[in-house]
């Protein structure tokens, strides 16, 4: 019975340890406000995954791949971001740009910056709706 109750302890511990953020990400001050799908890339129906990194000291900002219309608006977004105390390794800032087919309007949905379990690395999904087509005109509808 004590090593049934110490085995369920060790795990309910190593489960919030495994679910707290690493102490680096205190130092990330991300700021999404006004943040948006790039209209374009929304109606050319554009998604994917944008990897950038930053140097924090030198601000730096270098993409690692991307499309070039969803990058120039994360990098824009990033470059508003500030950083503190400890963070002195390169930063990796993965944006997941997402279209969904019925998001209920037209808005963007913006969840994170979340810290990646592993690395320095933290994760931003950006989601919005997908344009409506006409498939008699062919054009798009909103």
């Amino acid at each position: 019975m004590q090593l049934a109750s110490a085995l369920l302890i060790a795990t309910l511990c190593c489960a919030q340890a495994a679910s707290d953020p690493p102490a680096w990400f205190a130092s990330v001050h991300a700021d999404l406000t006004g943040f948006r799908y790039p209209p374009l890339a929304r109606q050319a129906r554009i998604s994917g995954t944008v990897r950038l990194k930053v140097n924090p000291g030198a601000r730096e900002i270098t993409v690692d791949y991307g499309h070039p219309i969803l990058f120039a608006a994360a990098k824009d977004n990033l470059a508003k971001w500030r950083f503190d105390g400890p963070l002195t390794d390169p930063l990796v800032v993965d944006y997941v740009f997402r279209l969904a087919e019925d998001t209920g309007d037209n808005s963007t949905k913006v969840e994170g910056p979340t810290a990646a379990s592993s690395g320095h690395k933290v994760i931003v999904i950006v989601t919005a709706q997908a344009p409506h087509w006409e498939p008699e005109t062919a054009k798009p509808r909103d």
